[in-house]
């Protein structure tokens, strides 16, 4: 049901940058403890594999203080209601332009990127006797493992994806596929 990760080969290329956004990327990549090329790399590769798909649609990007308190607001089950309807939405219409189709496959790919890139979740998923579980841990309480679970369904629906549980906790959305 999952697409294989390809590896691909890195190729050399030199661009032009000022002094102040190297000193920056360099700056950050110490921080971080990686290499100013790997860090590079990481932007390139969000930027080529979500924001440019995701730019056209009018996402924006929030602090986690601004969405916990936007949780803590809005009633689980109005959360609900706005994560069918997002669902139907901006997920659709990315898979669509990313990979030309919504099926299972491109359904998949899509919560591994989508989720794998933000900040939001950290994404883990486990392939064992046939299916598959996606784990979405987070520390934002039960509430937006709610909003979660409604935003991915009509996507899961569309690509006639059965979903044969999903556990809902304080801090993470389990889905077995």
């Amino acid at each position: 049901m999952l697409a294989k990760v390809r590896v691909e080969r890195a190729i050399s290329r030199s661009f032009r940058l000022s002094k102040s956004i190297l000193d920056g990327l360099e700056e950050e990549a110490t921080l971080q403890k990686i290499s100013t090329n790997a860090l590079v790399s990481k932007i390139l590769s969000d930027y080529v594999e979500l924001e440019r798909f995701s730019q056209p649609f009018g996402t924006i990007r929030v602090g986690r203080d601004t969405v916990q308190d936007f949780l803590q607001m809005v009633p689980e089950d109005e959360l609900q209601k706005a994560g069918l309807k997002a669902g139907k939405g901006l997920p659709i219409a990315m898979m669509s332009a990313k990979y030309g189709k919504v099926n299972a496959d491109s359904v998949l790919r899509f919560i591994r990127e989508y989720f794998g890139y933000s900040n939001l979740v950290r994404y883990s998923e486990k392939r064992q006797n046939g299916s598959t579980t996606i784990t979405l841990a987070h520390d934002l309480g039960p509430k937006l493992s709610s909003f979660i679970e409604a935003y991915l369904q009509p996507s899961f629906d569309l690509a006639n994806i059965k979903v044969k549980e999903s556990l809902k906790s304080d801090h993470a959305l389990m889905i077995n596929l």
